[in-house]
C-alpha cells in the first residue's frame, strides 16, 4: 500500500514536471520573446497607416493562397 502511494506520487511529480517544461517550451517562448522586443502577437505599430494595413491584408492574402496551393499539391500532386 505504502508503495502503490510512493509511485503515484512519484508519477503525479512526472506529468506536473512535464506540464511545467511543455508549458514553457510551447506557450512562454512567444510570450518571452514579445517581452524583450515590447510587441506582442496582436499589437501593430500604426493602425491608421495605410501601407502597413495594405501590407497586411496583401501579405496574409498571399499566405492563404500560398496554403491553398500547398493542400492542392498534397492530394493531386499537380504542381510541386
Amino acid at each position: 500500500m505504502d508503495r502503490d502511494k510512493r509511485e503515484k506520487d512519484q508519477a503525479d511529480k512526472i506529468i506536473q514536471r512535464a506540464e511545467r517544461e511543455s508549458h514553457n517550451i510551447f506557450t512562454g517562448a512567444l510570450h518571452r520573446l514579445g517581452r524583450m522586443t515590447g510587441l506582442s502577437a496582436g499589437d501593430d505599430v500604426s493602425r491608421s497607416d495605410p501601407a502597413e494595413k495594405w501590407g497586411r491584408i496583401i501579405g496574409r492574402s498571399l499566405g492563404f493562397v500560398f496554403l491553398i496551393v500547398l493542400i492542392v499539391n498534397l492530394f493531386t500532386g499537380w504542381f510541386f
